[in-house]
């Protein structure tokens, strides 16, 4: 069995202890890059197949390839599991193997809901990883599993010339954090937060990194920013935090 992310339920507060140790490049982010927020239920292939509230004193994990001691089958599943035990309890969402989607993240929100994200990923025309990535061959949705019925509904969408990864849910409810950068891109990610009620978005970069995680403090008026910084010549990763306002909209 690979376990692909793993996100604790009671994950959800960070100290804001941390302090930035990288400069953030200011400038105005153009809005527009995701569109259309709707109640869609999830699509046939990453549908839904065990509805049911969502229990407390879980975690939300990932699996692939279909282990037979979990009983899942071939492809992807998002699961829940027992925090206590590791037990697995129940698959949720399922992606066929050889799927043109990929699960590219998942978080459990403070009200219990659980947040995923369903995702194309570049396509690479030179057959290796990160070697020419083609345009207009990313974009995805992002999804809520509600906690009381464990229904599906769907956030809202990214372009296909853009990636979407790792949604986080503010705390209030009302925003969404994620990871994104430009489909032709290589390193490159940034933070987008994405305002649930208007649809505004602010964007977070920071120059010569790639943001590799966020979190939300846990009174949500700020984000916590993992960067990596690439060292030439190795193939290693030298890593930073950043800590910035939640309506920040700093960025290119």
């Amino acid at each position: 069995m690979s376990i692909l992310a793993q996100v604790p339920a009671t994950s959800r507060g960070l100290s804001p202890r941390y302090a930035a140790v990288v400069r953030v490049a200011v400038m105005a982010a153009v809005v527009g890059l995701l569109a259309g927020c709707g109640h869609a239920p999830a699509p046939t292939d990453g549908a839904v197949i065990s509805e049911g509230p969502l229990p407390a004193g879980v975690f939300v994990a990932s699996y692939a390839s279909g282990s037979g001691d979990l009983g899942g089958g071939h492809g992807t599943f998002l699961s829940l599991f027992d925090e206590q035990s590791g037990k697995h309890l129940r698959d949720l969402v399922h992606l066929d193997e050889g799927s043109a989607l990929g699960l590219t993240g998942s978080s459990r929100a403070t009200d219990g809901s659980i947040a995923y994200a369903l995702a194309r990923r570049p396509h690479y025309q030179s057959g290796v990883a990160n070697g020419d990535p083609a345009a207009g061959s990313c974009g995805g949705t992002v999804y809520k599993l509600n906690a009381a019925t464990g229904q599906a509904t769907s956030l809202f969408t990214v372009g296909r010339d853009w990636t979407v990864e790792d949604p986080m849910v503010s705390p209030d409810g009302r925003s969404v954090a994620y990871l994104s950068q430009p489909c032709t891109a290589t390193f490159d990610e940034r933070v987008v937060i994405r305002d649930l009620v208007t649809g505004r978005e602010g964007h977070i970069w920071v120059p010569t990194g790639s943001a590799s995680q966020v979190a939300w403090r846990s009174d949500g008026a700020k984000l916590v920013i993992t960067v990596r910084f690439s060292q030439q010549r190795s193939d290693t990763y030298a890593s930073g935090y950043v800590v910035v306002p939640a309506d920040a909209d700093v960025g290119r």
